[in-house]
């Protein structure tokens, strides 16, 4: 009796083996496509894909509030006794103000994420950079602008929304290097200026 039952059970433990068998293929594939998904995305987000390579916060620099936006790479800053105006150090976006040339693709962009970045009040840092020119020929002040740990320059280079820009190659700026490996990523995954984004 107990060797028929087995023979009878047999067909229904090759059964159970196979949909084993077949369910841990199909968990085993569902769990390798979404990893392959999420790291699809990872690397296709610009916070994330420049997160590594973001420049860290100064030690030294000097505290101030937002005035105003002039522009993508322009601002008006005080730090409670006297204003000054500071052109972004190391970056150039394109241009909606200047009365020689007509707004360029993506100035309107850049100056209203200039501007959702450093509204009216905010506190930042403003760092110089020894080995560069302190102003430029308007009297602006060249420096880097940090809000908390977000350096703005950096920030519009990671989004498409600026070139970096160095004045003198012989003389490269304190972050040149990751400056111009955040406008490649932009280049690269089409961003702002580098793709269809201010077209539409």
């Amino acid at each position: 009796m107990w060797i028929v039952l087995l023979l009878l059970l047999r067909p229904v433990r090759r059964l159970f083996v196979r949909a084993s068998r077949a369910l841990f293929v199909v968990v085993f594939t569902t769990v390798v496509v979404a990893f392959g998904v999420g790291l699809w995305m990872m690397r296709n987000d610009p916070a994330v894909t420049t997160a590594s390579s973001a420049p860290r916060p100064p030690t030294a620099a000097a505290d101030a509030r937002v005035v105003r936006v002039v522009d993508g790479d322009t601002i008006v800053v005080t730090d409670g006794a006297t204003r000054a105006t500071v052109r972004l150090l190391g970056i150039d976006t394109p241009e909606v103000k200047d009365r020689r040339t007509a707004v360029q693709l993506c100035g309107p962009q850049a100056s209203a994420r200039t501007a959702a970045l450093l509204p009216s009040g905010t506190r930042v840092l403003i760092e110089s950079d020894a080995t560069q020119d302190q102003s430029d020929r308007y009297g602006r002040a060249l420096a880097y602008v940090w809000r908390g740990e977000i350096l703005v320059n950096h920030t519009l280079l990671a989004e498409g929304l600026a070139r970096s820009y160095v004045f003198d190659p012989a003389r490269p700026g304190r972050y040149t290097d990751q400056f111009i490996a955040a406008e490649a990523d932009a280049r690269n995954h089409q961003r702002g200026i580098w793709g269809q984004e201010c077209r539409r």
